[in-house]
């Protein structure tokens, strides 16, 4: 049975620890509150979280849209696009959005110094338009889709 789907699916990547999941797994969970909110029950406009090693050893989950969430110390995909992904936006060298919106997939990374900056990061990417944008650039309408 197919669960995501790389065009419309968001994948959350938490890391593996048990201290990343306490901290990270209810900053995910609210991206994808608010992801599957906006996708307004349509089969595949939604967000799934994953670990960090589920992203990297799953088949086809880096095929698809992914925001990590986390610091790189504490998530290897996020230690993975640190080089990778352009800052959108940063903070007093406390927080940071990291993305590339314009290659496919998207990637973005949310993260801090600590776990109530990287709350801050996901919070700069809520209110400051950078989810909207993301959706927007992944949730078009397509020849043939069934709305």
């Amino acid at each position: 049975m197919k669960l995501v789907d790389p065009d419309e699916t968001v994948v959350l990547v938490v890391g593996t620890t048990p201290a990343a999941d306490e901290r990270d797994r209810p900053l995910a969970d609210r991206i994808k509150g608010e992801i599957d909110r906006r996708g307004h029950g349509h089969s595949w406009r939604r967000a799934v979280i994953v670990s960090d090693q589920q992203y990297f050893t799953a088949e086809g989950l880096q095929r698809s849209t992914v925001i990590a969430i986390g610091g790189p110390g504490s998530n290897a995909a996020a230690a993975h696009f640190a080089d990778r992904l352009n800052t959108m936006f940063g903070q007093e060298d406390r927080c940071w959005v990291q993305a590339d919106l314009e290659s496919e997939p998207r990637k973005v990374s949310l993260w801090g110094v600590n776990s109530a900056a990287t709350a801050e990061a996901v919070e700069a990417f809520l209110e400051r338009g950078f989810l909207d944008d993301l959706l927007e650039r992944i949730w078009r309408v397509r020849p043939g889709m069934v709305m």
